[in-house]
């Protein structure tokens, strides 16, 4: 599986797999070898407007989406290789946030621990 970027990839490739629902904000493409296009469908005051997803993007727009994810590992452009590595990745990155927010907390605990100890030290 590989991510599509631009819209001349597209030439002279199979269509394998569509989901353009009426009212959806994405339409995702899917060619033969393992290509994946997923397009972000704005609509304003002028009409609607389309832009291609980059890479990161699209690979989480297609994990996060469980109905998507199965679809595809059904027909073989998703591996389960590829869902547990996104997973594992996606774990990783949760992780190392809530590890910087505990910093942070502990940071500022610290700071006001600090502030109220002068405080009330000096009374």
């Amino acid at each position: 599986m590989f991510f599509i970027t631009e819209e001349e990839e597209l030439l002279g490739k199979t269509i394998v797999f569509t989901h353009m629902a009426q009212f959806a904000d994405y339409i995702t493409i899917v060619t033969g070898d393992g290509g994946v296009l997923v397009i972000d469908v704005e609509s304003d005051s002028d009409g609607k407007c389309n832009s291609i997803f980059p890479e990161h993007l699209a690979k989480r727009y297609l994990f996060d989406h469980s109905w998507l994810r199965k679809e595809l590992n059904s027909k073989g452009i998703v591996t389960d290789h590829d869902i547990s590595e996104y997973e594992r990745i996606k774990k990783e990155e949760a992780d190392r946030y809530r590890e910087r927010m505990l910093k942070i907390k502990e940071d500022n605990e610290r700071k006001k621990y600090n502030e109220l100890k002068l405080k009330y030290e000096n009374e």
